[in-house]
């Protein structure tokens, strides 16, 4: 007899049918259809309405009027978000259309992005920055029916191409403007008017506004981010509102080191002067990181303004690119190698050294104590630690100041500690020592100069966008600051990878984030990541680009090569006591023939135990960590047939505090590369000053012993890569790069500088 059963088959959940934006075919993303069955918050709406929700008093978003920060508060930025989608229902715009962002960081951005998020239209993104033909493809690309623009400049950009804008209907104007000296086609409304319609037509709106809410799906497409085109026009990469929000999740369990943190359950006091541009992934990102913590963000408008409230404004967190944190590493090392007077002398550094040396000790004792168990082990182990430590960082330490130099100390120390970060996890006893000496006494004193510069509670310095230097990321770890250097693009909604700040991998982009898998295509070593965050929708109107983009089975393909790094994961207790009682008991055995047991246990259990922390014998294993090693379309090939990626060079070479931008090339008929080069003209123009020599950039790039100082720095910069890649021409600029000659993260762009400046190019190596 058959039995009858109430059970029912379980069936995977399929993928909603999203509503779509242009002709190009959806890629399937498995991933993102897992992550929503789990997730709470799958849409931004829902995002924000939880983060209001949650701290509705707490100060939200502020900008400078007049000499202070003035600040709205959650609840009165979702109000105002309200009134935006209100206003623009009354304009007509529809779920799907694409509504435009055309200014700098603001509040008004905030309250815009939330509000084009509730109406179920697409924000359509562009940077500040972006010239009159930038401007017009991207709204005549993406068919913008608005667009919201803070300038007056801005607002004449947009008149000036608006004739091939057949779609555009409606520009809003924030900011102080005289809309009466302009005429256009298009309906041209303030900022101050729009809201103020938005707020009388709401409770007529408000049930539409609910409605398109709730029949917003994780996998409709929410924003257009646009690539920065260095091969020709941008592409629209089309995000969806589960694509940004699972970046978001992700790039707070890491920062945060907390795998199990939810966008309901993260609460921190954090506040954040937003800086990275808005109208790129990472800065919308990171904007909305600080939103789910319940943070303050506010937002200086200018890198001016940055720059100098930074200690008035006493931020927590930053995001920043390698070019800021250059600078700051730029700053320290100009005042550190001019620095010739003794650092200290023999016996201050030993009884000082002893101290660091007995307190090291000591520490690593009571640990290894605690980790054999017992109450007064750790205090016993503690104090012979703190004997045998002390007395060898005297007689090292003693010995090696009596001819060192401020300068000599600074650069011994930074690439002690480079060298321990470089290890990843698996250092010698020497190595640690060395740093944590430096540590104390080299980076500690930094630290109190930078926190003079930045208000003093930074406890996070997010990074990204390019590769930062070894020498500037060693000195901020160094120095206390968590640095969380990630790596991502527009098509995986900011982050894929990014190191944990609190356990950081030297010179890596980081570990992939929660939910994304990485991989390296066998041959090529192309960094190919699956994952929630990967784009929805592809490209815009680009069915042929986007199906390049995807591997067979689905994988983005990022174009850029990646190196895998094993790295190592905190100390195991359990393998700790395991190898200091081997030790102790050991020692014991040999104590027992000179009639002092206990003493054999102790001093053994204490050798073996530090030298267990230390070597990193009792680490777990850590995530796999990737370093980037540059674009593949950017490798050349030498005449000899040896292949040369100058992004990592080009890295190596702007570690140099004279050398501020590079391009690296090759010859075509000599197997030589070379680099053309932007000096640090703050730099080397105090360089040149000290020897007498011109100082305007044009004559003093033609100096000899300018062109001789080039030469040497690139040469020695790139010593660590293989012979055939290592600088052996330079060619000097006598100005900054600037315009579409660098993207918005002060990058070179490669194809403009390398056709523009093809003179200079060939000669160097003629």
């Amino acid at each position: 007899m058959q039995v009858q059963t109430n059970k029912q088959p379980i069936q995977k959940p399929t993928r909603p049918e999203s509503r779509k934006i242009g002709s190009q075919d959806y890629p399937a993303n498995p991933a993102l259809d897992e992550w929503a069955q789990g997730a709470e918050i799958t849409t931004v709406p829902q995002f924000f309405k939880m983060c209001v929700a949650k701290n509705p008093d707490g100060k939200y978003v502020g900008k400078k009027i007049g000499k202070e920060y003035q600040y709205s508060t959650y609840k009165e930025v979702g109000q105002q978000a309200q009134n935006f989608s209100s206003a623009l229902i009354g304009l007509g715009i529809q779920p799907t259309d694409r509504v435009a962002v055309f200014a700098e960081n603001s509040p008004e951005w905030r309250m815009a992005d939330f509000g084009i998020a509730s109406t179920g239209a697409v924000l359509t993104c562009l940077l500040p920055e972006y010239p009159d033909q930038r401007c017009e493809f991207v709204l005549q690309d993406s068919g913008s029916k608005a667009v919201m623009v803070d300038s007056k400049e801005r607002l004449e950009q947009v008149i000036r191409v608006e004739g091939n804008l057949p779609e555009l209907k409606n520009i809003i104007v924030s900011g102080d403007v005289d809309l009466s000296a302009y005429q256009s086609t298009k309906n041209i409304v303030s900022f101050k008017d729009f809201m103020a319609q938005g707020e009388a037509t709401l409770a007529q709106n408000q049930a539409e506004i609910a409605k398109r809410e709730s029949e917003i799906c994780y996998n409709d497409i929410g924003s257009i981010v646009y690539t920065s085109g260095s091969t020709g026009n941008p592409k629209g990469v089309l995000l969806s509102h589960g694509n940004v929000i699972a970046s978001v999740e992700g790039m707070l369990r890491t920062i945060n080191d907390n795998p199990e943190e939810t966008l309901q359950s993260a609460r921190r006091e954090d506040l954040y002067p937003s800086i990275l541009p808005l109208g790129h992934v990472m800065g919308r990102v990171a904007d909305y990181a600080m939103t789910a913590e319940g943070g303050t963000i506010a937002y200086p408008g200018s890198l001016a303004n940055f720059a100098k409230d930074l200690r008035h404004l006493e931020p927590t967190v930053l995001a920043v690119t390698p070019l800021f944190l250059h600078k700051i590493y730029d700053g320290v090392e100009n005042k550190a190698v001019t620095k010739t007077d003794p650092a200290f002398p023999p016996f201050v550094a030993s009884l000082a050294a002893g101290a660091a040396g007995a307190a090291l000790g000591g520490t690593a004792g009571a640990l290894i104590g605690a980790g054999i168990g017992g109450a007064a082990l750790p205090w016993g182990l503690g104090i012979a630690g703190a004997v045998i430590g002390g007395a060898i960082a005297d007689k090292v330490a003693g010995e090696k100041s009596r001819n060192l130099s401020k300068a000599d100390l600074f650069s011994g120390s930074l690439e002690n500690s480079k060298k321990y970060y470089e290890a990843h996890g698996n250092h010698s006893v020497g190595n640690r020592v060395k740093h944590e000496l430096s540590k104390k006494f080299v980076f500690a004193p930094v630290k109190e100069q930078v926190d003079q510069r930045m208000g003093g509670k930074v406890r996070i310095m997010i990074s990204g966008g390019a590769p930062l230097s070894g020498e500037a990321e060693t000195l901020m770890r160094a120095s206390g600051y968590g640095i969380a250097q990630g790596y991502g693009l527009a098509e995986t909604s900011a982050g894929a990878l990014m190191n944990n700040p609190a356990r950081a991998e030297l010179g890596t982009g980081g570990a992939a984030l929660p939910g994304d898998k990485v991989r390296l295509e066998e041959g090529t070593n192309e960094i190919q990541i699956s994952g929630p965050n990967i784009m929805t929708g592809g490209y815009l109107n680009r069915d042929d680009k986007t199906k390049e983009a995807f591997t067979p089975d689905g994988w983005y393909r990022t174009g850029d090569k990646g190196q895998l790094v094993k790295t190592t994961g905190p100390v195991s207790k359990g393998k700790l006591a395991a190898l200091t009682g081997a030790g102790a008991l050991l020692g014991g055995i040999a104590g027992s023939f000179i009639g002092h047991p206990a003493l054999g246990a102790a001093l053994a259990g204490v050798a073996a135990g530090t030298a267990t922390i230390f070597t990193g014998a009792a680490r777990t294993e850590g995530k796999d960590h990737y370093v980037i090693s540059g674009r593949i379309k950017s490798q050349f090939k030498l005449p000899g047939g040896e292949y040369v990626t100058p992004e990592p060079i080009e890295a190596a070479l702007q570690g140099s505090p004279f050398i501020a931008r590079s391009l690296v090339t090759g010859g075509k008929e000599r197997d030589l590369v070379g680099a053309l080069i932007q000096p640090n003209f703050e730099v080397l123009g105090k360089w040149a000053a000290e020897r007498k020599l011109p100082t305007d950039p044009k004559e003093l790039v033609k100096h000899p012993d300018v062109i001789a100082l080039y030469d040497k720095e690139a040469s020695e910069r790139s010593q660590g890569f293989q012979k055939h890649e290592v600088v052996r021409r330079t060619a000097l600029l006598d100005h900054e790069l600037s315009g579409d000659e660098v993207t918005n993260k002060g990058e070179v762009m490669r194809s403009i500088v390398s056709e523009r400046y093809a003179d200079q190019i060939k000669n160097m190596f003629a």
